[in-house]
């Protein structure tokens, strides 16, 4: 037999004064007696605020007065100390007792019944109440104290939180990697989690890079606390971007401030979905006609071929025919891009580079820079050495000018240091633009580390050159880091730019460093010393400093100064020239819009002195700003912008420039059946370079049209006054320009193809690892063998060509959000096959109590239960527990389970009242699993006090009777 706790003191008078009216000579003693199996005939009721240690109120007590709610201020994950004042009613004669009746939503440490004793001075309770982490913000009941002595009403006094709002948003994209086509447009899934205490009004930005357009999905979204929003962008790729990797950065805003960001790398393939273009080489052929106020219709003409020839080759070649750039009509077809030049073809593989046509650069810088003109070079880098070979003739026609070249470099890994040697014959005949050059030369040179990290390379060499020879010497340091880089160059080349170097003497140093996370700092300097036939010394330096912030989110700052200066020594004298500026640039915004704002403050200074003792100096100040504004979006691209320039008298210059236009840019007008139509515009207007005063307005407009079988069509239309000024004389009338382009391109296959490796990436939804019938293929999935990437099909196919020693296998980071691979990679050898991605799955339980149970399953109890699945293999899965009574497997992989709780930790004897549910993950949606958590059962038993002691006796014994049935 047990007794009734305290607490339910209050509920035992009225059944006690209920049987009295039944039988009133008889006094009524309820017990509870443990029955197990059965129903209660009267379930036991409790106040589940009370404490056990409350003291019992008589039926016929005066009602309780409710007192001002005492509030007290508090954030989440803290605690707060309350003291609650006696009422003034009591007096400071009368001793009065109090409970405290918590609500549940926050816990109350300290005593939760106790007296007062009388006196004069100041009579509190102090509790302490602390504040959980998941509490809603705004005012929260936690509970409240009664107050109560014989004679007077109970005064209840209630206590209130008022939660501080705690602001925490979570940010992800569903998958963290796409692969896309240049031309494509894809969708972009994102999940908004508002985790924080208060409801939350939310935007989203996302930053592309130039040319590229997204709209949906960035509007403003109220969040409730605890929810989940999940929103799509849709993402247009330019046309004419190549490969490689792009990343976009998403940015949640709550009132323009930044709360969580998160980026999406994006992988460029080519047009046949593949980074290593395994469909072979792509050949584009294309005719372009102009017409303007000139005789006859010019026609320009270009090839281009590029892609894979065979499995390990790749080829790229250009070839232009077009009228002679220096006539009317040459000029307008060179401003559509076409100039006749040589025509050019490389071939590579990961082992070499072969070039012919238009070739050069910088050798090294002891044996030659500014190299170029036609002829062929050949590059082998091979695993512990390296060759190079270049010969050039000077062009002929519109590409007269150019190098005879010859030049040769070895070079052979040695331990750490890669060691180099060069020579080369160079010889260079400039006409009317300026001096002959020669030199010939021979270096060796050493390198130390990797340019990705820490570098060191030095050469040495000897120069002969026209008028001497000597020695020259170049040494360069890089270091890099995750916070900052320096690069330190110094060099000495005998005989200067008139043998083939940028200068006689030269030092450069440049550096950049993070300072903080919103804060970078850079600056460089240089000097530069030389000379040659026409001056007897040649000066110029600088320097500039700069520093760059983030303003918030999506704006950030860039401020700096700079200085250069250029003084040349001549026998007809000296001249010289220096700017000195202040500049600094805001940029704002992201995604569909943004802004720019540049602007420069400076001096300029000209000076000359003659050899006749005649010298001046002018000196002006000068200023510019400029500005930009686009709007962005899958309907195109529109940008304005504006540019004021003011010089000083002296400077050279017009005294005030002034520029603003209006671009659009791929506005689409028509996309049906395989045909695209876009178009766009500009509009300019500026004031004149050559007459004070006078405005100059240009006007373009462009219509493209994509048809199918590769045919792209382009018409222009351009009224420019500068270029009828240039090309036809100043007295020529604007006038319009009209261009049309027909474009068509044709794909190769690929020449020698083998080794192919294909098969399929599917959704695995039965877990068993094979793919059935049923079970479809995934799209959009990034598969990866080496350096070379795919992108599985609308129906999730793959394939690789040619051979490879890699293993085919899925990139984790194109999955959706909370999908996972399941193995199956491509193979040993890189043999293809089909590989199982899986959906893992967050399945929610709850646990509630019946009403009439709620006064004896506490939130304690559902807190302390234990969660668990087991799967068809035996494996057990331990869910996490989210809040009383509630319970979730983050992430369950396919298959059966069957769930079962442990409420061993419980002060309660708990057991579900049905039977422990099942369910399958993998075939669609799980719902919240609800399961019924009930007490064992009570029976109430009441027992009257009989009118004698034989009667007494009687009661005594069918009570032992009762409890012997009940043992066995």
């Amino acid at each position: 037999m047990r007794r009734l706790p305290r607490h339910s003191a209050l509920h035992l008078a009225l059944l006690g004064a209920a049987l009295a009216i039944g039988a009133p000579n008889a006094f009524a003693q309820p017990t509870l007696a443990d029955a197990r199996g059965t129903t209660p005939t009267a379930p036991a009721a409790r106040d589940d605020r009370r404490p056990a240690t409350g003291p019992a109120r008589p039926a016929d007590a005066p009602t309780a007065i409710r007192a001002a709610t005492l509030v007290v201020r508090a954030a989440p994950r803290g605690f707060h100390v309350v003291t609650i004042p006696l009422p003034a009613q009591f007096g400071a004669d009368r001793r009065a007792e109090y409970v405290v009746l918590p609500t549940g939503v926050a816990p109350i440490l300290g005593r939760h019944a106790g007296a007062l004793a009388p006196g004069a001075g100041a009579r509190t309770v102090s509790l302490t109440v602390g504040v959980p982490t998941d509490v809603r913000a705004g005012l929260v009941p936690a509970g409240s104290v009664v107050f109560s002595t014989p004679g007077l009403p109970d005064v209840e006094v209630p206590i209130a939180l008022d939660v501080a709002p705690r602001r925490r948003v979570e940010l992800a994209v569903t998958e963290a990697l796409r692969a896309v086509r240049a031309g494509d447009r894809f969708s972009m899934r994102y999940q908004l989690v508002n985790l924080g205490n208060a409801a939350d009004t939310l935007a989203v930005r996302v930053q592309l890079p130039q040319g590229w357009r997204a709209e949906g999905g960035d509007g403003v979204t109220a969040i409730a606390p605890g929810a989940a929003v999940t929103r799509t962008l849709h993402v247009a790729v330019p046309r004419d971007v190549g490969r490689g990797n792009v990343t976009l950065r998403l940015t949640a805003l709550a009132r323009g401030v930044a709360v969580a960001s998160t980026d999406a790398a994006v992988e460029l393939l080519g047009a046949d979905g593949s980074s290593s273009g395994a469909a072979g080489s792509t050949i584009r052929v294309g005719a372009t006609s102009v017409r303007g106020p000139w005789t006859g219709t010019p026609v320009g003409l270009s090839y281009a071929m590029d892609g894979h020839l065979t499995d390990a080759i790749q080829l790229s070649a250009r070839a232009v025919t077009a009228p002679d750039p220096a006539s009317a009509a040459g000029m307008a077809l060179a401003r559509t891009g076409l100039v006749d030049v040589t025509p050019s073809v490389a071939l590579w593989t990961p082992a070499w580079r072969l070039a012919a046509g238009p070739v050069g650069g910088t050798l090294t810088d002891l044996t030659g820079t500014a190299v170029g003109g036609r002829g062929a070079s050949l590059l082998v880098t091979r695993p512990g050495w390296g060759m190079s070979l270049l010969a050039t003739r000077p062009g002929t026609g519109a590409t007269a000018f150019g190098t005879d070249a010859l030049f040769g470099q070895a070079s052979r890994q040695v331990g750490r240091l890669r060691v180099s040697t060069s020579v080369s014959s160079l010889r260079e005949s400039l006409g009317p633009l300026g001096d002959p050059r020669r030199l010939d030369a021979v270096s060796a040179g050493v390198q130390l580390g990797s340019f990705l990290d820490r570098m060191l390379v030095s050469e040495l060499g000897y120069r002969r050159f026209d008028g001497g020879a000597g020695l020259g010497a170049s040494t360069n340091v890089v270091l890099r880091g995750e916070r900052g880089t320096l690069d330190v160059r110094a060099t000495h080349a005998a005989g200067g730019s008139q043998a083939f170097a940028r200068g006689t003497d030269e030092i450069a140093a440049s550096a950049s460093r993070r300072v903080a996370s919103w804060l970078s700092v850079d600056g460089s300097a240089w000097r530069l010393d030389d000379g040659g036939a026409s001056a007897r010394a040649l000066r110029t330096d600088g320097w500039t400093v700069g520093a760059s912030t983030r303003l918030a989110s999506l704006a950030s700052l860039h401020v700096g100064a700079r200085s250069s200066a250029y003084e040349s020594e001549a026998p007809a004298g000296r001249f010289g020239s220096g700017d000195r500026s202040l500049f600094g640039s805001v940029q704002a915004g992201g995604g569909a819009l943004g802004a720019s704002v540049d602007g420069a403050f400076g001096v300029r200074t000209r000076t000359m002195a003659g050899a006749d003792a005649t010298a001046f100096v002018d000196r002006a100040l000068t200023s510019r700003v400029s500005g930009t504004v686009h709007l962005s979006g899958v309907a195109g691209t529109l940008a304005g912008t504006g540019a004021v320039t003011d010089n000083g008298a002296g400077s050279g210059f017009p005294a005030r420039q002034i520029e603003y236009g209006l671009r659009a840019d791929q506005v689409p007008l028509l996309a049906v059946s395989g045909v695209r139509l876009l178009t766009g515009g500009a509009a300019t207007r500026s004031t004149s370079f050559v007459t004070p005063g006078a405005w100059l307005t240009t006007l373009s407009g462009t219509l493209g049209i994509e048809l199918p079988l590769g045919v792209q069509l382009d018409v222009e239309a351009e009224r420019n006054p500068l270029y009828f000024a240039s090309a036809l004389g100043a007295s020529a009338a604007p006038g319009w320009i009209w261009s049309l382009r027909v474009e068509r391109a044709l794909r190769l296959p690929r020449f020698g193809r083998s080794g192919t490796v294909e098969g399929h990436v599917f959704a695995d939804t039965d877990g068993d690892g094979r793919r059935g019938r049923s079970e479809r293929g995934v799209e959009g999935i990034v598969v990866r063998r080496g350096r070379e990437t795919v992108v599985t099909g609308r129906d999730g196919r793959y394939r690789f060509v040619g051979p490879s020693s890699d293993v085919a296998a899925i990139d984790v980071r194109s999955l959706p959000l909370g999908w996972v691979a399941a193995g199956g990679a491509g193979g040993a050898e890189g043999r293809g096959g089909d590989m199982a991605v899986v959906a893992l799955a967050a399945i929610d339980v709850l646990l509630r109590a019946d009403d009439a149970d709620s006064t004896r399953v506490s939130r304690e109890d559902l807190e302390r239960s234990i969660v668990t699945a087991r799967d068809s293999a035996g494996r057990t899965w331990v869910a996490r527990a989210v809040s009383p009574g509630l319970a979730r497997f983050d992430a369950l992989p396919p298959g059966r389970y069957v769930t079962s709780v442990d409420f061993s930790q419980a002060r309660e004897p708990l057991r579900v009242a049905s039977a422990m549910p099942s369910f399958v993950v993998g075939t669609g949606n799980v719902p919240p699993l609800q399961l019924l958590v009930r007490p064992r059962p009570l029976r109430l038993q009441v027992a009257r006090r009989p009118a004698s002691d034989s009667a007494a006796a009687a009661v005594r014994a069918a009570e032992s009777q009762d409890a012997g049935r009940q043992q066995r």
